[in-house]
């Protein structure tokens, strides 16, 4: 599975969880709901509401600030080897010579 389907995949998850989270909301708030449908719809919005906070804390928390940080070490540490192996490979190709 490539990193672009694991992202896409993630991503429609996400979508869901919100997309179900703000329908279960509008239910209770603007429809009739039945007493006994009600505690079911109680229940599932407590479990729903906390997968919706983990999406929220991921896309805009400490995990998206830390494959930000992630994503500026990597880079650092390609310019820092590409500053390294050029000056290598310069040597190497004037000692052929």
């Amino acid at each position: 599975m490539s990193n672009f389907d694991k992202v896409t995949i993630g991503s429609l998850i996400a979508t869901f969880i919100v997309i179900f989270s703000f329908l279960l909301f509008y239910a209770l708030l603007f429809k009739d709901v039945q007493d006994k449908s009600k505690d079911v719809i109680l229940f599932v919005l407590g479990a729903v509401s906390t997968n919706l906070t983990q999406v929220v804390s991921y896309y805009f928390g400490s995990s998206k600030g830390s494959e930000d940080k992630q994503n500026i070490i990597n880079s650092h540490i390609k310019k820092r080897a590409s500053d390294f192996i050029q000056p290598q490979l310069e040597l190497s190709s004037s000692t052929q010579n």
